[in-house]
């Protein structure tokens, strides 16, 4: 079933303009147009102004998750707590939670101090490329 077609790989050979006609005539219901410099020269992928509000909003919702998620684990294997007679299975139970827990806390503490510490060029770019060509184009 042919649903959508990105015609980037047509961009030497057509116009802007004329793919929706070859979409349509490749037999495709829709076009997905991606972001490249050619369609979209105004394109940049969203940053966040301030890094503390970036940190902010990843808190709250991938924090979130892995809160959730650590602590249903850790509640499935506590169950394993309440295995009397099955000593193995006590520690097993209380080890694993206590692993998710920390685990959890480490991924929304170390890691996020590993990033503003090391700033990451994919994070953090040094100069912004689209800035540099506005800048350029005004200057000429």
């Amino acid at each position: 079933m042919k649903i959508a077609l990105d015609p980037t790989p047509f961009h030497h050979d057509y116009e802007l303009l004329e793919f929706p006609r070859v979409v349509a005539e490749l037999g495709y219901e829709y076009l997905q147009l991606t972001p490249h410099r050619d369609f979209i020269p105004f394109f940049n992928h969203p940053r966040a102004d301030d890094e503390l509000v970036a940190l902010r909003t990843a808190f709250l919702s991938a924090g979130k998750a892995a809160i959730f998620v650590s602590t249903a684990v850790a509640g499935g294997f506590g169950v394993l707590i309440f295995s009397w007679g099955f000593n193995m299975h006590v520690w097993m139970g209380f080890l694993i939670g206590l692993a998710m827990l920390v685990s959890s806390f480490s991924t929304l503490t170390v890691f996020a101090s590993l990033i503003f510490t090391l700033r990451p060029k994919f994070i953090f770019p040094r100069e912004p490329v689209l800035a540099l060509q506005e800048t350029e184009v005004m200057a000429s």
